[in-house]
């Protein structure tokens, strides 16, 4: 009898796990309202790629028309990236207790109400106050889509989570282009010495990337409009399987982490934050200052210099669009470490060949780019698979991101110039080996931590 129940036990327990993989006992309604929720999503992260990279080709017409030297609006710039952390932060508290398509309307609107009001701030205060709303914004949003992702497509995330940075990555790539048309043209003594100067009124009415901001809030309040749409569709279905959910709960639904062990779930997520702070503040230092490197240490000139940071992030986005296919076939955790292994081969490649030939800064930037593209998404499908949907631990994985964004090149800019150019390959390289020695430890631990846990299934 007591095999019998046993078997009954397991039998439901596979069960679940096929309707939680999404299997084909799935009706088809119910896909295609997933992926119409995967569509929405993609939509509103796309013009996050395009706020994350416009503040870059208009920065020097916004200090014009505050009248900020490049040094004051590298402050500026900060302030949106703290923003974005505390956006990260708060996602870890709102999420869970606030309708996430609420939330995301409310991320679009309010964004978009300040990127229009950004081009017609007239002081460096004003400038500042309405950067750190909207890197709010622009964080909050980051995570609700990245758990929302999860939430709808549990195990067979991969392919939409890595397609869910590639549009990312397409905003950021289409922004350039969309400014360049609107940008005002500075003189080369401007450029060169880095100050923007005191402009006259009449001088400041020469820049019109008012338009492109306009174009940019527009977008995000068509956004807003289907998130509307989706929270008014969705709120009585979510709230309807709440109670639902509250009643199984109430039944038998013990927590899956009350077997693992504490203080290696804690270890667990120190190697965790410390891998995605190691990787982002790698892949962030490398595309700022790759230009700066080949200009400075090879004595390429600037166009050629371009063309080989354009090169970088053409294969970055090329890679995450080849990582959708590629996540249906291999594990995270094969991606994620033949990322890192491929990262770590091509900085060696570099720093040991970079001043035989030109060709060796093209072909490793480009390795590079499509080495870090699948890295991000495939990370948090690892998580899953190891630990299951967790909203904090999705929140803390987005803080440390940040914090490397901010922290990477704001150290190896100081230590370049301290030091020497040279110092650029060997920080990056130091990096990408910290990321991978913490994925390493990281598989070890998961272990440990899934020792008794039904959330560990991965062979």
């Amino acid at each position: 009898m007591h095999e019998a129940r046993k078997h009954g036990q397991v039998a439901e327990a596979e069960e679940e796990e096929e309707e939680e993989e999404g299997g084909g006992n799935e009706s088809d309604p119910d896909r295609k309202l997933k992926i119409m929720k995967t569509i929405l999503l993609y939509f509103g992260v796309f013009d996050v790629g395009l706020c994350l990279m416009l503040i870059g080709p208009t920065l020097l017409d916004l200090g014009h028309l505050v009248s900020a030297d490049t040094a004051t609006m590298s402050i500026v710039v900060i302030c949106r990236a703290l923003g974005s952390i505390a956006g990260n932060f708060a996602s870890g508290c709102l999420i869970g207790h606030v309708n996430p398509w609420f939330m995301s309307l409310l991320t679009k609107f309010i964004g978009a109400s300040f990127v229009i009001i950004i081009p017609w701030c007239r002081s460096y205060l004003s400038l500042a106050l309405c950067f750190v709303p909207w890197g709010f914004a622009i964080g909050l949003f980051d995570a609700i889509g990245n758990n929302m992702i999860l939430i709808i497509w549990g195990r067979q995330n991969g392919p939409w989570m890595q397609g869910f940075y590639c549009v990312l990555s397409m905003g950021s790539l289409v922004a350039p282009l969309i400014a360049e048309p609107f940008l005002q043209e500075k003189p080369q003594n401007a450029l060169t010495s880095g100050q923007i100067g005191i402009s006259t009124p009449a001088e400041k009415s020469e820049t019109q990337i008012v338009y492109v901001y306009l174009m940019t809030g527009i977008y995000m309040i068509t956004a807003g409009v289907g998130f509307t749409c989706m929270f008014l569709l969705e709120t009585p279905r979510m709230l309807l399987a709440k109670s639902k959910d509250n009643k199984k709960e109430e039944e038998n639904a013990p927590d899956p982490l009350e077997s693992v062990n504490r203080v290696f779930y804690g270890i667990f997520l120190t190697f965790l934050a410390v891998m995605y702070t190691a990787y982002c503040a790698a892949e962030a230092s490398f595309g700022v200052y790759l230009l700066t490197f080949a200009v400075k240490y090879l004595n390429w000139n600037q166009q050629q210099a371009a063309m080989v940071t354009a090169a970088l992030m053409g294969a970055f986005t090329a890679g995450r669009a080849l990582g959708i296919p590629l996540v249906i076939v291999l594990r995270p955790s094969v991606i994620i470490l033949v990322d890192l292994i491929s990262m770590v081969s091509m900085l060696a490649i570099l720093s040991a060949f970079v001043n035989v030939h030109d060709a060796v800064l093209w072909v490793c930037s480009i390795g590079f780019g499509f080495a870090m593209a699948s890295f991000y998404g495939s990370g948090f499908s690892w998580v899953e698979h190891r630990i299951g949907v967790r909203t904090r631990v999705n929140a803390m994985i987005l803080v440390a991101s940040a914090v490397g964004e901010l922290v990477g090149p704001s150290t190896v800019g100081p230590i370049m110039g301290t030091v020497g150019y040279n110092s650029f390959v060997y920080l990056i390289l130091t990096f990408v080996v910290v990321a991978l020695i913490s994925f390493i430890a990281l598989e070890v631990l998961s272990i440990k931590v899934n020792d008794g846990n039904s959330y560990e299934k991965l062979p």
